[in-house]
């Protein structure tokens, strides 16, 4: 979205041109992606914990030691992640580009795969069946 901002601007002010270089939009885009996990990621797990306040969504298959280490972290995690890649992404990226479309695609399909099995766990403390998660992947590629 910006670079179809501050790209014109190039012809009037040299300085825009920066904005036509891949590498500095990538880097901006980590700045960006960082950016926004620091602002998300706070509030959005303390919203995930209060969501799943008492619920137990560890397996009864893992260890003792890990189940230790493991209590009280929320699932969901993820939102996190493509929160931040995604938003990036649409700031800095050139969208006319069709690969950026397939990558986005992609992220946000997988994405959806694991807040299904998330989602699953927390309602059910058991996700999708593997091969239903596999199937579900599959699909996505």
């Amino acid at each position: 979205m910006l670079y179809y901002l501050l790209v014109p601007l190039a012809k009037d002010h040299i300085v825009f041109n920066v904005f036509r270089y891949l590498t500095f939009r990538s880097f901006m885009a980590l700045i960006s992606a960082l950016v926004i996990s620091l602002i998300v990621g706070p509030w959005l797990i303390r919203r995930l914990r209060r969501m799943q306040h008492g619920t137990d969504t560890l397996r009864e298959d893992t260890p003792e030691h890990h189940r230790s280490s493991k209590k009280g972290t929320p699932t969901m995690g993820g939102v996190i992640i493509l929160c931040a890649t995604l938003g990036s992404t649409f700031l800095w990226a050139n969208l006319a580009n069709r690969y950026v479309w397939v990558a986005m695609l992609a992220i946000a399909g997988y994405g959806l795969v694991g807040m299904w099995d998330d989602w699953t766990k927390i309602r059910t403390k058991r996700g999708i069946p593997a091969r239903g998660k596999l199937a579900a992947q599959v699909i996505m590629a």
